[in-house]
């Protein structure tokens, strides 16, 4: 499913960054540990469509998820579409309070096998 949506994207000339959440929480690290954390944020704030898999992945990364806080709110600004997908339910105990509001403020699907 997330395939299609990026690709999708892409062939509506979107810029699209498909990435998973270990690999956001990665780059965070790195970009941080060089001291280039404005790069990191520029980075992903140049997308259209920010889409990350494993969502659930970031729940111990808690200065990972307050900065992916602001990066969500400057990209809802700007017009442009995330999307989060997690094989678990994002419950309270995932995510802090600012990163769960913006979770929660958005639609959540249920992905099920049809019969």
């Amino acid at each position: 499913m997330l395939n299609a949506i990026n690709n999708y994207a892409c062939l509506n000339n979107k810029t699209t960054l498909f990435i998973n959440a270990k690999q956001f929480i990665y780059s965070f690290i790195y970009y941080l540990n060089e001291n280039n954390i404005d790069y990191f944020k520029k980075f992903y704030k140049s997308v259209n469509f920010l889409i990350i898999d494993d969502i659930h992945f970031l729940h111990k990364a808690l200065r990972t998820q307050e900065e992916l806080v602001f990066i969500i709110d400057f990209l809802i600004i700007n017009d442009q579409r995330i999307i989060f997908s997690s094989c678990i339910y994002p419950n309270d105990r995932l995510f802090t309070e600012k990163l769960k509001y913006r979770i929660f403020s958005c639609v959540l699907l249920e992905l099920i096998e049809p019969n």
